[in-house]
């Protein structure tokens, strides 16, 4: 952490620290500009992109660690409780941050999900709205897994193979109108995809029911138990949250949703600050303390 506040007051001193989240990157980050009084450092260091995180995950509950020394989670730790079953075992591949300034006007509309205080803001078009994507390559484990082999009421206990998925959850950023680094976050939703088709008959024996309406359900797995149902409760009625029972269960090619209709969010409230940004690392703070470390991932 004292190497992280070193790293911060140098950027903070240097021609660099000059980037601007309320400033179009498209203005500012130009290389082809003759002007010498724009650093290099501050064409270059574009927040928009593919990032990896290179620190561990931000999802609380971590239980150790699977066969293969890879960080394991429960899905409800991974997904605010939505997805089910919520402690269903999973190890953590990676994962990545997509940020992209939203445009397109009609791709902009689209965003109806916006925490109150921030909601004059984004209809009115005049700030930068980026997405605020977290994509992560997940496994969902099998029975021979030496970190729960013996829990014979693990869920876990009904898969034989590895089973591999990709778990996005979709956020946007508003620049703070007050500090310059500081960008705040909301997320308005999120969906599970199966990352291999030879994966899909296994991917819905176990995760179909389980996220279906109860009415629909052939089994008791879409039951959520009484701790289950209060947080539910909390949720929808904090949040607007719409779970996977409630949009549909899981479509055809086996993608689960949920929604949040009133996201949590607003400036000062939910944000990242950018400690260290540079043309491939990049490094922030959320609003809760955490550190996050970020290197970028070029397409080609």
């Amino acid at each position: 952490l004292a190497i992280v506040e070193r790293l911060s007051a140098l950027y903070s001193s240097a021609k660099s620290a000059k980037w601007d989240a309320r400033v179009d990157p498209e203005a500012v980050f130009d290389d082809e500009t003759d002007d010498e009084s724009v650093d290099v450092g501050r064409r270059r260091a574009k927040l928009e992109g593919h990032w990896l995180t290179l620190s561990r995950p931000s999802f609380p509950g971590n239980h150790g660690r699977n066969d293969f020394s890879e960080l394991i989670y429960s899905l409800g730790h991974m997904s605010f409780d939505m997805f089910r079953p919520t402690d269903l075992i999973c190890s953590i591949q990676g994962t990545f941050n997509n940020v992209h300034v939203i445009r397109d006007i009609n791709e902009r509309d689209k965003v109806m999900a916006v925490p109150k205080s921030l909601m004059k803001e984004v209809r009115r078009g005049d700030t930068l709205l980026r997405t605020y994507d977290i994509v992560t390559a997940f496994t969902i484990e099998s029975r021979t897994c030496s970190s729960f082999a013996k829990d014979p009421a693990s869920p876990n206990q009904a898969v034989d193979q590895p089973i591999h998925g990709i778990m996005t959850t979709t956020g946007y950023a508003l620049p703070d109108p007050e500090f310059p680094h500081q960008l705040s976050v909301w997320f308005t939703g999120g969906k599970l995809e199966v990352n291999e088709d030879a994966d899909l008959d296994a991917w819905k024996s176990l995760l179909e029911d389980a996220n279906a309406n109860c009415a629909e359900a052939n089994t008791k797995a879409a039951k959520r138990n009484f701790s289950g149902k209060a947080k539910m409760f909390a949720a929808k009625m904090l949040m607007g949250a719409k779970p996977p029972e409630d949009v549909g269960g899981m479509d055809t090619d086996g993608t689960i949703s949920y929604m949040f209709g009133r996201p949590l969010g607003g400036h000062g409230k939910t944000y990242v600050d950018v400690l260290y940004m540079d043309e491939t690392l990049r490094v922030v703070r959320g609003s809760r303390g955490s550190v996050m470390v970020f290197a970028r991932v070029y397409e080609n």
